[in-house]
């Protein structure tokens, strides 16, 4: 990606608002899994890190709020 680039990424995350989406993300990480993908879940944190370390920065992260059908993370960040 050259600099000035944004990166834009729309996943499953680790943050729980309810025990339904609990549920829902177990069936999702289930049926990724059974496709043969190693998980659809990425931690915000893990996330953030590793695209620190590739000189990415400035985040603009927008947390679930409980209108998605599972806990979403958008997250866009600067190369």
């Amino acid at each position: 990606m050259k600099m000035g680039g944004i990166f834009v990424s729309n996943h499953v995350c680790d943050k729980m608002l309810s025990q339904q989406e609990e549920m829902v993300l177990a069936l999702v990480e289930l049926q990724t899994r059974v496709l043969g993908y190693p998980s659809h879940n990425i931690p915000e944190e893990k996330l953030k890190k590793t695209l620190s370390e590739a000189d990415f920065g400035e985040f603009i992260t927008k947390q679930p709020d409980g209108s998605y059908a599972y806990p979403t993370l958008l997250l866009s960040v600067k190369k």
